[in-house]
């Protein structure tokens, strides 16, 4: 599975941290938050939830990582008389572009943001005092 290709998760707008894989288990998990099936609200809104797809310009990214190494690099192994920063070669900045595709393909996202689908379950307070003793 690559990077970019997670898995939906569901639950409230509320969650911290989302760990359903489907909108009845979204409900379920809801429910059981709650000690005592009196307490339970009668609806909750259930969203789906995809990976945020982080913004990655690759001529800028590659560009910036050119930057900061190469600072790093003039700064304590450059030509304190020369002046300048080095130049990268051709070599150099295809390796750095490489490296970006590579991030960009293979990071894994953590946070997930909402799809805007979602489902309204209905008399949950029913249910939960149904089904508990």
């Amino acid at each position: 599975m690559m990077a970019n290709e997670q898995r939906m998760l569901y639950g409230t707008t509320e969650q911290e941290i989302l760990s359903a894989e489907s909108y009845l288990e979204a409900v379920k998990d809801f429910v059981e938050e709650f000690d005592d099936p009196g307490d339970v609200p009668d609806t909750v809104e259930i969203y789906q939830f995809a990976p945020m797809q982080p913004f990655v310009d690759p001529p800028a990214t590659r560009d910036w990582i050119l930057e900061m190494v190469i600072e790093r690099l003039d700064d304590e192994y450059g030509d304190p008389f020369e002046g300048g920063a080095w130049t990268p070669t051709p070599k150099v900045e295809f390796a750095a572009a490489a490296l970006v595709q590579a991030l960009k393909e293979d990071y894994h996202v953590w946070g997930h943001e909402t799809t805007g689908k979602k489902m309204t379950a209905h008399n949950l307070r029913q249910r939960a005092m149904a089904s508990r003793p």
